[in-house]
């Protein structure tokens, strides 16, 4: 029996050596996911679309001196606004990242919204 593939969001984040490639995998991630930070990205889709992102973003990077790292996230109802520094000014996200939590936090454009609580990890 083949279980479903769910829809989550994961944390995607890269350092990068060389500008060259750091364009190309900027230029592909700002295609599949939300950007959150410079080299950090929230990408909603399944694992087997995550696995996909993460065959093409290989092929544009040296592994010998280049890393992407992808987290799953998972979504709290319960969870409170909390912000340090400044997001992306476009984009009003943050991204906290603490010993017990990693929290992604997006501007509400629309309190009303269930589309916009913090993401979790």
């Amino acid at each position: 029996m083949n279980w479903p593939d769910p829809i989550m969001n994961f944390l995607v984040a890269y350092d990068i050596g060389d500008p060259a490639r750091l364009r190309q995998v900027a230029k592909l991630m700002e295609q599949s996911a939300r950007r959150v930070q410079k080299s950090v990205f929230v990408f909603t889709g399944t694992r087997r679309q995550l696995d996909g992102l993460m065959r093409c973003l290989v092929q544009e990077i040296d592994p010998a001196v280049d890393r992407i790292q992808a987290w799953p996230v998972r979504t709290s109802s319960r969870s409170q606004r909390i912000d340090a520094g400044f997001a992306l000014p476009e984009m009003g996200v943050a991204v906290i990242v603490s010993a017990e939590q990693c929290l992604v936090i997006e501007a509400i454009d629309d309190p009303q919204s269930s589309h916009h609580e913090p993401l979790v990890l």
